[in-house]
């Protein structure tokens, strides 16, 4: 009967060593690359404007280097929207890790991407991280004429909350085609919806001298009529051309959806008459005034009347050919800005339609590749749950062969104490091996500390666990050895 019993508690200690063994490195398994809340930690501690920031200043070739304002421009914008993206990455990671741990049963990639990345929500909330005037002035101005760039910008920070707003619903039906939630996509018919508003064009306009629009039209009629023997700066002359800017404005404001149906192609002509009654005094002595800066020196010589008679005669010519009104029609903008903006829409819509393709067959390959790991997880939890149940089935099968709180506590704490011996030394050694191999690697100085910090963060577990066996240990130890005493004084005190 004690060969037996001396057996069946080799055989349950060597099953309870060895359990204890393989339950180290399943245990951090099961605590870091297979649990989604391990790995958004990690996210959360990767630091990416920071990376950036070091990328960035280690650009030693000054052709290639960002200038300054743009660099600061870049940091400072991962800097705000890092949180955000990060937040919609956990949650992909949460969701995907809830599949492979058969939490549920289809990876639903196309809901999950539009749940978090491909939604409306997510962009307004990284615009609203970041300034959008201060991102048109660094990353757009430059390929923008100068009359329109200030106009521009101002505009953008007169209307940025609101413009925010209409950028995310632009965005909205472009990810509902790309998640395959509707057929087609009009990208005319979004702009026009959204961020083309009659509202913000017309503060635009507002904002933007718009009578360059006119001024060779105007400028011809001019310089036409006036004496081959003045010869006047044509920079004089665009100050009376200058005056027309706000009838124009006012027109095109009155008029701003006719505009922007053309310059969208949904209309093919254009046709705003702009009345030049209210300026044409204001033309006019701009004139005048330009004129007697420039009188031929015959007429310069004249008698004040005949001087000023001639100059009338001048100026009566030129103002008979500035017409009544003006028309401002397609060819003001000329066919190719139209032509452009619908090969630049079609373009578009071709790019979507292939990232749509693109990302169905992502979403597809994804999911597929996703089958095996699920499975193998599967195979690993379900081995994991069983070598605890080994472990428990192990101890109550030593604690009930011995009988005798010394011995289960003894036979115990010395398999705990070697066990967590052995996977403290292995840590140990494991992670000096690893950080010792790292630093002979050429990793770029920017996430140099990252692969530390990662092999620290996952050697943790272990280390807790190996830690934990061995204070289990030794409080068994010191149990199997003081519980004898302890008990014998107690039997004499009731004796």
């Amino acid at each position: 009967m004690r060969v037996l019993k001396s057996l069946a508690l080799s055989l349950f200690g060597f099953l309870l060593f060895l359990s204890l063994i393989i339950l180290g490195p399943g245990n951090t398994l099961n605590s870091t690359v297979l649990n989604p809340a391990f790995i958004g930690a990690e996210i959360d501690r990767i630091e990416v404007s920071s990376i950036v920031s070091d990328v960035l200043s280690e650009q030693v070739d000054e052709e290639k280097a960002f200038p300054p304002e743009l660099e600061t421009a870049i940091i400072s914008a991962v800097y705000e929207i890092e949180p955000v993206v990060k937040e919609q990455l956990k949650s992909v990671i949460q969701s995907v890790g809830d599949y492979l741990r058969g939490k549920k049963d289809d990876p639903e990639l196309r809901q999950v991407m539009g749940n978090t990345f491909l939604n409306a929500t997510f962009i307004e909330s990284v615009l609203d991280k970041v300034e959008m005037a201060d991102i048109t002035e660094t990353f757009v101005i430059e390929a923008l004429p100068e009359e329109f760039a200030g106009a521009l910008v101002s505009t953008i920070s007169e209307q940025e909350a609101e413009l925010k707003t209409r950028i995310a619903a632009a965005v909205d039906p472009i990810f509902e085609y790309l998640l395959e939630e509707t057929d087609s996509v009009d990208l005319v018919t979004i702009l026009r919806d959204t961020v083309l508003s009659t509202d913000f064009v017309t503060t635009l306009l507002g904002e933007l001298d718009i009578s360059y629009l006119s001024s060779d039209f105007l400028l011809d009629n001019i310089t036409g009529h006036i004496p081959e023997d003045m010869d006047i700066p044509t920079d004089r002359l665009e100050e009376a051309v200058a005056a027309l800017g706000p009838s124009i404005t006012e027109a095109m404001s009155t008029n701003v959806d006719a505009v922007l149906d053309y310059l969208l192609g949904q209309v093919q002509t254009l046709d705003i008459t702009i009345s030049l009654g209210p300026v044409i005094d204001n033309i006019e002595g701009i004139l005048r005034d330009t004129l007697l800066d420039f009188l031929p020196a015959e007429v310069e010589l004249l008698p004040q009347d005949e001087r000023d008679q001639r100059l009338d005669e001048y100026l009566s010519e030129v103002m008979e050919s500035i017409p009544s009104t003006f028309e401002l029609d397609e060819t003001m903008f000329g066919s190719e800005i139209p032509e452009q903006i619908a090969a630049a829409l079609a373009d578009a819509e071709d790019a979507l339609t292939e990232m749509r393709s693109e990302i169905a067959k992502g979403v597809q390959e994804a999911e597929e590749a996703l089958e095996e790991p699920k499975q193998f997880i599967g195979y690993f939890l379900n081995g994991y749950m069983g070598l605890l149940a080994l472990i428990g089935v192990c101890v109550l099968a030593i604690i009930a062969l011995h009988r005798r709180v010394k011995g289960a506590c003894l036979q115990l704490g010395i398999t705990a104490l070697v066990c967590g011996a052995i996977e403290f030394a292995a840590i140990i050694l494991g992670k000096n091996f690893a950080v010792a191999n790292m630093a002979e690697l050429d990793i770029p100085q920017a996430v140099r500390g990252l692969p530390e910090l990662l092999i620290t963060d996952f050697a943790a577990p272990l280390q807790t666990l190996s830690l934990g066996l061995l204070g289990i240990g030794l409080v068994l130890i010191v149990v199997s050895i003081f519980y004898p005493r302890f008990r014998g004084k107690s039997s004499e005190t009731e004796g």
